[in-house]
């Protein structure tokens, strides 16, 4: 077992690197005793013509069809950011790398109407899908009625006028966000089921942010918050 998760999803199958990679000692986690094969340059680059791979590439199984395990739920600010039919697989990807990079614990997709989780979602999140959980509810409605009994604060995020600004939201505490797709926005259903809904004015021409930047914007005012609220 090479590459773990914190539910133990990911197992490494085999590890194809360039030999001056190995040779210079760069893979110091790799345990030389599992599946590891070495290539000269020209050799890797015909293997993998079409990657953008940096000398390594690892295959590995994974699982991220599981639906949430309500068990992991543990710290007061437990968070979840559910993505209600992004279907961009650049912005997924961003999105993953930022909601590890702000602590969130779990993210949550649809299993239709969704962009999957892709070898480009991957490779755009930078490593950063081994440091959370992601998993797939066939319902998500169903799934918010759920979370709440557990104590957690619903908040979506759109562009109107009759949404709260931000920075007025409690963020702290046990909180799911949610964010809709990049055209179409959150869906009615879901977003009657949010107790609170929020927006970020804009102070341009242009009326939104792409959906990846909306998230970062509020992933990291949620930890200001808690930053702060801690002082």
């Amino acid at each position: 077992m090479l590459l773990k998760d914190r539910s133990g999803r990911f197992r490494i199958t085999s590890v194809n690197a360039m030999d001056d990679i190995v040779n210079n000692n760069s893979l110091p986690l790799l345990d030389r005793n599992n599946n590891i094969h070495t290539y000269n340059k020209k050799d890797f680059k015909e293997k993998y013509p079409n990657s953008r791979a940096q000398g390594i590439v690892v295959e590995f199984t994974a699982h991220f069809d599981q639906q949430f395990d309500y068990n992991c739920i543990k710290q007061k600010d437990y968070s979840v950011v559910v993505l209600n039919g992004v279907k961009d697989p650049q912005n997924l990807g961003q999105i993953i790398r930022t909601c590890e990079c702000a602590g969130i614990d779990s993210i949550v997709l649809p299993e239709n109407r969704s962009v999957a989780i892709t070898d480009t979602v991957l490779q755009i999140s930078q490593g950063s899908f081994t440091g959370i959980d992601i998993h797939t509810e066939k319902n998500i409605n169903r799934f918010i009625d759920q979370i709440k009994k557990h104590g957690f604060w619903v908040t979506g995020f759109e562009n109107s006028v009759s949404s709260n600004n931000w920075f007025d939201i409690d963020m702290r505490g046990r909180t799911v966000f949610i964010f809709g797709s990049e055209g179409e926005g959150i869906r009615s259903l879901t977003l009657k089921k949010c107790d609170f809904v929020g927006t970020i004015p804009m102070a341009g021409k242009v009326n939104s942010l792409n959906v990846s930047a909306s998230v970062s914007a509020i992933l990291f005012e949620r930890l200001r918050q808690i930053h702060v609220g801690k002082n």
